[in-house]
């Protein structure tokens, strides 16, 4: 190995004696790099309610599973319900059990912040795992912050793993050049502890991941997403292979993870399916199946295919922006560019803006006008509508982004002033405010695409809004808030919103960077209330691509546009019939002559249909039927209200 690399393992292999955790190594386990002992299989929970969690914990040390990953993003209810899942089982004991927490502090600014943020979570995770140290503590991902603040997080695990409060420690999503700076972190102590494991996702045509460069860190890799969200559990190839072998699909998909000398850390609710992942050693997949899932593309590319052609919402006959035209080549001070259009003068356009909200407000704020509209016709207009007016246009002049935007999508999904009946206030000064001088924001090439606008901030988003009332914690999912906490202001005030009230907080922080974003969701899973609602984002990426969905990072962490399959709702068990979804429109000529209107069906308030909706059900029934069935057969009940 390199000679740094040597020397860091050196020292980390002096700080074995720390380590208790007395097991011998087995064709189930791998020894990392500090002497500890790992399983090679992790049960890791996901976003699910408390019971479920609890529940699901249980069955998986009942399958054999002596690893459990409990994730800080799988938020503080389940992660507890796992540790009583832990202490109450029967038979297996906390000492037989590698346990592992994590901290995400990926939205810190700072090195001193990020050490102190990454601390505090740490002792969290301890509190609510505890009592017995970790055997390992993981970040979720590096800091936004770069090299300066990955150091601070490093330099946090590194104190906590010296005075033995946890066994190992290790990262998340870490790629090369975040690692060179972990590994140039300089602290009090010694050398750097190298993080004995990187978790990254990885599965069976994604396998991107550079493991040679971690092998020679002596870094583990372990795979999370290892079926693709379940995507690979149908898939007809790993299915045809594993009939050779009497396995299933999925078993097929994590078998070969194993023999890519990865671990993997995999999630399920069926007892059945535990089994099965528990059931990956004795066996093993020849050289010529290994060959062949080594080059074989996963369904997700004829999914996304399939979503690029059914992504794009038909527009009213006539009404079709020019898609593809160049902006003007420059804009002189006091205009506003549109694509396909001359400059307009600011005041014009603002104007403009102002009279389309106006027109088309949501019929049930008419009774307060005066409120949003304040002195309309005065040029001085200070209502919440002159400010919405005045930054909507002002982010089309400062980023190259916004100012790609077509007139007609930057009326429907920049300029509105709220998503639904959520409560109404100026918060797109307080998201201009608190965004536009944050470092991640000013990096941002001007020429950046709208989707890596878009998955910049959902990653940085949530620890900024935290930052605003000095917790130093990042706006976390809290289950059954709406009505109670659903509009910006409440989330921020809180700390926290269930999935309606992050995703309208995801909308407005989009729209306030001038990025196209709406509100997504259905009321009832199969057409039964009982089964549980859910909301997310649509985002309009380009005319090409069309309308893209993902949920807000607070509610699902690690997901991407690219990929339908990686949201946990996105498969034939929620919407193999009778799901219908909708998304939420402000234009109320948004169909236009002829077309048959709908509303957006709020969960909580069934009753008022005075928000337009766009009916996507069709959409989501071709995408996220060809997504197979998930790791964990039941639906998941979420109920937002």
């Amino acid at each position: 190995p390199h000679p740094m690399t040597a020397r860091l393992l050196a020292a980390s292999l002096l700080l074995s004696s720390l380590n208790t955790f007395a097991k011998v190594a087995t064709p189930q386990t791998v020894t990392l790099n500090n002497g500890l002992v790992m399983p090679k299989l992790a049960f890791a929970a996901n976003v699910w309610p408390a019971a479920t969690c609890r529940n699901a914990t249980h069955l998986a040390l009942d399958a054999g599973f002596r690893f459990v990953w409990s994730s800080a993003l799988v938020h503080l209810e389940c992660q507890r319900a796992q540790r009583e899942a832990i202490s109450e089982h029967p038979t297996v004991r906390r000492a037989d059990l590698f346990l592992a927490g994590t901290v995400d502090t990926q939205g810190c600014a700072t090195l001193d912040d990020c050490r102190s943020a990454t601390l505090a979570g740490a002792h969290a995770q301890f509190r609510i795992l505890g009592p017995e140290p970790l055997e390992m503590l993981m970040l979720d991902y590096p800091s936004s912050a770069g090299c300066a603040g990955i150091t601070g997080q490093w330099q946090a695990l590194t104190a906590l793993y010296r005075a033995g409060k946890v066994r190992s420690v290790a990262v998340s999503n870490f790629a090369a050049a975040q690692l060179s700076c972990l590994f140039s972190a300089e602290g009090e102590g010694g050398a750097v502890v190298p993080p004995v494991a990187n978790q990254m996702r990885f599965y069976v045509g994604h396998t991107g991941v550079d493991l040679g460069l971690n092998a020679r860190h002596g870094i583990v890799v372990q795979a999370y997403s290892p079926l693709g969200n379940g995507a690979l559990a149908s898939d007809p190839l790993l299915a045809a292979i594993g009939r050779a072998h009497g396995k299933s699909a999925a078993q097929v998909a994590l078998r070969y993870i194993l023999q890519k000398n990865v671990t993997v850390a995999t999630q399920s609710t069926s007892q059945v399916h535990l089994a099965e992942d528990a059931a990956l050693f004795g066996w093993s997949l020849g050289a010529a199946e290994m060959a062949r899932l080594d080059v074989y593309h996963r369904r997700v590319e004829r999914l996304d295919a399939l979503h690029e052609a059914t992504a794009r919402e038909e527009e009213p006959a006539g009404e079709e922006e020019p898609a593809g035209e160049a902006l003007p080549p420059s804009c002189p001070p006091g205009t506003v560019p549109w694509p396909g259009e001359a400059c307009e003068p600011l005041r014009r356009a603002e104007a403009s803006a102002r009279a389309f909200l106006r027109a088309n407000m949501f019929p049930f704020d008419a009774p307060n006008a005066a409120t949003l509209f304040d002195d309309f016709s005065a040029s001085t207009s200070s209502g919440v509508a002159q400010a919405t007016a005045s930054l909507a246009l002002s982010a089309r002049t400062r980023f190259g982004w916004a100012a790609s935007v077509p007139r007609r999508l930057f009326e429907g999904y920049v300029l509105p002033y709220a998503s639904v009946n959520e409560a109404r206030t100026d918060w797109r000064q307080l998201l201009w405010e608190a965004l536009t001088p944050q470092p991640w924001v000013e990096a941002l090439p001007n020429t950046s695409s709208v989707e890596s606008v878009a998955v910049a901030v959902n990653r940085n988003l949530w620890g900024a809004l935290g930052n605003l009332t000095g917790r130093r914690e990042a706006i976390r999912f809290k289950s059954d808030q709406t009505p109670l906490v659903y509009d910006p202001l409440s989330t921020i005030l809180f700390g926290y919103a269930s999935c309606t009230g992050v995703s309208i907080a995801y909308v407005d922080a989009l729209r306030t960077l001038g990025v196209p974003a709406r509100l997504a969701g259905t009321p009832a899973w199969h057409g039964k209330p009982e089964a549980g609602n859910h909301n997310w984002v649509e985002v309009w990426l380009n005319a090409t691509a069309g309308w893209r969905f993902i949920e807000a990072a607070p509610a699902g962490a690690g997901e991407t546009f690219s990929d339908p399959c990686d949201k946990w709702f996105c498969n034939k068990a929620h919407f193999g019939g009778g799901t219908r979804v909708f998304a939420a429109a402000f234009r109320r000529e948004e169909y236009g002559e002829g077309r048959a209107a709908t509303h957006y069906p709020m969960a909580w308030d069934l009753d008022n249909k005075g928000v337009v909706g766009v009916d996507r059900s069709e959409y989501y029934a071709s995408v996220c039927g060809a997504c197979g069935g998930v790791e964990g057969a039941a639906l998941y009940v979420f109920r937002d209200y």
